[in-house]
């Protein structure tokens, strides 16, 4: 917020980020109403169950947020959901950790609880659902990705369901055995910008195999059911209305870029120079001259 906000349609996260920070032992928020969350980074939150969020009974949309290094002693090491319904839309967690669930713990949910274009990376559980444990629950999991996260062996490095747990995973990116049959899923290395430890950038390569792989609606009955968010966790537009396919799989949409002589700096609208592009294209930002 720059202060002068009248209405949370005013906000602009991309010049003025949001951060909450639970402190060392305490969680940032507990719901149990409706209500959404919007363009905020929680850290640093930690409790017994959900770091930084806890949902009770509650029907909860999370867009556009980022959940980076909370913990649980127990499930949910950024959100616990027990009994509830949460939609996340274009949500990142990154080093977040807990026993079960080291991203997110389900409990008790049924399909109306939807993660969409979410990114999982670098979370870790102790005994099981290294990004995503499921009690319970039978969310919809659809342009995600769930890569290098980190649980024992067989535990669910990426996702762990328990036996009453039926996901309807599509269009997904997850470096686990088991979901690769799965309707526009796969299993490849997504290409982010850089996957260091407490460093990540999430933001996709130019050339990355999920770009474009993602589904954004369905045509039914001559009318248009959308799917992902018309807009990535930057604000960055996907593929418009009344389209199909082409949007990227996890929280980010690579940006078009057009290349142009007349700047050497990225503009807002996407355009660089060709000296630009090369160097956003090369793994350490540089360019021969």
């Amino acid at each position: 917020f720059s202060g002068q906000e009248v209405t949370v349609g005013e906000r602009m996260p991309d010049r003025f980020p949001t951060h909450i920070s639970g402190g060392p032992s305490n969680r940032c928020f507990t719901f149990s109403d409706t209500g959404s969350v919007s363009g905020i980074t929680f850290s640093g939150g930690n409790d017994n169950y959900g770091g930084a969020i806890y949902l009770v009974d509650a029907d909860i949309i999370i867009s556009n947020c980022i959940f980076d290094q909370n913990s649980a002693t127990n499930n949910g090491g950024a959100i616990y959901s027990y009994g509830s319904t949460l939609k996340l839309n274009n949500v990142v967690f990154t080093n977040n950790e807990a026993a079960n669930g080291g991203g997110v713990a389900l409990d008790l949910c049924d399909a109306n609880t939807k993660i969409i274009n979410a990114t999982f990376l670098h979370n870790s559980a102790s005994i099981s659902g290294g990004g995503l444990h499921n009690s319970y629950a039978d969310p919809v999991i659809t342009n995600s990705i769930f890569w290098g996260n980190i649980a024992p062996e067989g535990a669910g490095t990426q996702l762990e369901n328990d036996p009453e747990s039926e996901p309807a995973v599509t269009y997904c990116d997850i470096d686990q055995e088991g979901y690769e049959s799965g309707t526009g899923n796969m299993r490849v290395d997504p290409s982010f910008i850089s996957t260091a430890q407490n460093a990540q950038d999430v933001r996709l390569r130019p050339g990355s195999p999920v770009a474009g792989a993602g589904i954004c609606g369905r045509s039914l009955f001559g009318g248009y059911s959308r799917i992902a968010p018309y807009d990535d966790f930057e604000a960055d537009a996907r593929p418009g209305f009344g389209v199909t396919t082409g949007c990227d799989i996890g929280a980010d949409q690579i940006l078009a870029i057009e290349v142009t002589t007349s700047d050497d700096e990225l503009n807002s609208d996407g355009d660089c120079s060709l000296r630009e592009a090369i160097s956003s294209a090369n793994d350490d930002g540089t360019y021969d001259s």
